[in-house]
Formats: C-alpha cells, sequence, structure tokens
C-alpha cells in the first residue's frame, strides 16, 4: 500500500521475492538448510529464503530477515486490494524468484508486457523475456 500511496497515476512498481510456496516444497521434502540455489554472495538454502540470509543475520545484520512470504496469488491479491489497477507476477529466473509488476493506472495487455520485457529480471546474456 505504502508503493502505492507514493506513485503517481502513470506510476508502477516492479517487486521481487522468494516464492514461498517453492520453498515450503523444499522444506516439506526435508532439504531445510540444503543450498538449492547459488548466489553472488554464496550457496542459498529455504531456511535462508524462509528467513533471511543467515550469514547476515549471524553478522548482526537483522534488518536482512524476513518478515513476510508470499505466493503469486497472494502477492497479486495484496498488490490489488492496495489499488494497484494491474499486476503481472512471472518468474523469469527460476522457481523461487517471483518478480511482480504493478501499475497504477489500467494499462492494456500490451502495455504491461511492454514494461515487463524492459523492467523485470532477465540474464544479460539472454534475449528479452517474453510473457
Amino acid at each position: 500500500a505504502e508503493f502505492r500511496r507514493v506513485l503517481r497515476p502513470q506510476g508502477f512498481a516492479v517487486l521481487t521475492c522468494p516464492d514461498i510456496q517453492e520453498v515450503a516444497r523444499e522444506i516439506a521434502e526435508g532439504r531445510l538448510a540444503e543450498p538449492i540455489e547459488n548466489s553472488p554472495a554464496g550457496p542459498i538454502s529455504p531456511l535462508d529464503m524462509m528467513f533471511g540470509w543467515c550469514s547476515a543475520l549471524a553478522a548482526g545484520n537483522h534488518f536482512m530477515a524476513h518478515r513476510c512470504g508470499f505466493t503469486r496469488t497472494w502477492l497479486a491479491q495484496l498488490l490489488g486490494n492496495a489499488g494497484f489497477a494491474k499486476t503481472l507476477i512471472r518468474k523469469p529466473q527460476g522457481r523461487f524468484n517471483l518478480w511482480a509488476l504493478a501499475t497504477v493506472s489500467n494499462h492494456s495487455d500490451a502495455e504491461l508486457r511492454a514494461l515487463a520485457d524492459r523492467y523485470l529480471f532477465r540474464p544479460a546474456n539472454q534475449p528479452q523475456a517474453r510473457f
């Protein structure tokens, strides 16, 4: 809601967060602390995705703690409830990462896809993502 509150009528927000549903699947399979992704900072486990990067938290960086989690459906619902007119949620970076584009005004589907092509994550060595 705070993103929506400060945006101009032509504004939009781009958000990225772990898909807690996929993380929960890994935890249910018994892989709580096993590395499931590699980042430039090092291996990432479901525990890191669920609660915040354990190494940073252990070093006293408590601002890195996750205080909530999102699934695709829950994130879309919250963005709609916050007053965003259109929302596009995709996983262009793999199954654990949700990327959302939420617009203040009611863009056409083509305009929304153009914004997504421009602003949602895509690896530098890959062509533009098609949503």
